[in-house]
Formats: structure tokens, C-alpha cells, sequence
């Protein structure tokens, strides 16, 4: 796990009731217990910055209902960990898959792992201009899961952080804020 992902959920675990707030402190140890590790991984957003994860995003076969295909292919959209080795996943598919007759092909640019360090005169001063403005607000490092644009600033030593500078009222907090805020 990464340091702003422990981070991050130390920093919303004052939003939760014991026992999630002990668990959400210490997330490394929760993740061994059954019962925590079930509450914390069935939130889709969490479960996604937690581990590695593969969506099947394309099929491809016969156009026709009654005809098997000669050859099938199978996009799928994969999101490693900023600490993953692209080459050692990969190598873990094809020994899960265990079939020669799968062929892997790489279609897209892997990109450099993001994940901007917290320990920064920058989000220091981040932290300091939000408490200035609400003292009682933490600023916190949720993984984006999306698409960035970020690491086209990170190959050139740029130092980026996403940033959304609104109250989430406390009900919307909790469950890994599921991307949505009320508006109005």
C-alpha cells in the first residue's frame, strides 16, 4: 500500500463509528481481519485503489450466432497499482490463465506510476490555505481511478496533486464518496 492511500483512509477514518474508524486507521492489519476486509473491499471505489483490477471492455468472435469463431479477442482495460511491475502482471495472467493457445498483446503506452509525494512544501501549503479557510477541514489524498493528465506533468519533475475545494456534506463522506456530491 502506498503512503498517500494510508493516508487517505487514516484521514477518513474520523468520519466513521468503531470498529470501521479502527479499521480504516490501520487498513493493513483490517485487510487481515474477515470481517473488515469484507466491509472495506464491497465499496467499488476503495476496491479499486486497494488492487490491481481488469475490466473486460471489448468481445470479439463470429458475427453469427451459430458459428464458432477461429479466433476470439478479448479486450480488457487493466489498472495496476503505482507499485506494480507491469511485466511481473503479466506474467501472473498468462500462469492464471494457463493456456498457450492465449496470446497477450500490449495496445497501449503503459504509463510511469502516479502518485505524488506528501511530504511537499506544496501540499503543506495546501493543507495550510484550506485549515486558513475552514480550520476544521482535512485534506486528504484519494487515488484517482480515472484518466489524468497528470503524468504528462510527472515525467517532467512537476509535482501534481487533483484538487476539489468543496465541503462534502458528512453523509456523502462516508463509503468512499462514491463520486457524487449534492449540488445547491
Amino acid at each position: 500500500m502506498t503512503p498517500g492511500v494510508e493516508k487517505f483512509f487514516r484521514d477518513i477514518a474520523r468520519t466513521y463509528p468503531e470498529p470501521r474508524r479502527s479499521w480504516l486507521s490501520n487498513l493493513s492489519t483490517a485487510l487481515q481481519n474477515p470481517q473488515a476486509r469484507d466491509w472495506i473491499l464491497s465499496d467499488v471505489s476503495w476496491n479499486a485503489v486497494l488492487r490491481n483490477t481488469i475490466s473486460l471492455t471489448g468481445l470479439v468472435g463470429s458475427n453469427k450466432t451459430n458459428v464458432i469463431p477461429g479466433i476470439a479477442t478479448a479486450d480488457v482495460d487493466v489498472r495496476l497499482l503505482p507499485d506494480q511491475d507491469t511485466t511481473e502482471f503479466l506474467k501472473t495472467l498468462e500462469g492464471i490463465v494457463g493456456d498457450t493457445a492465449v496470446h497477450f498483446t500490449h495496445l497501449a503506452n503503459t504509463k510511469a506510476p502516479l502518485e505524488s509525494p506528501i511530504d511537499t512544501d506544496l501540499f503543506r501549503a495546501i493543507e495550510k490555505a484550506a485549515h486558513d479557510r475552514e480550520p476544521g477541514a482535512f485534506v486528504t489524498t484519494p487515488m484517482e481511478t480515472a484518466a489524468t493528465d497528470r503524468p504528462t506533468y510527472r515525467k517532467v519533475g512537476i509535482t501534481t496533486y487533483g484538487f476539489s475545494p468543496f465541503k462534502v456534506p458528512r453523509p456523502e463522506i462516508q463509503r468512499g464518496m462514491q463520486r457524487r456530491a449534492a449540488v445547491g
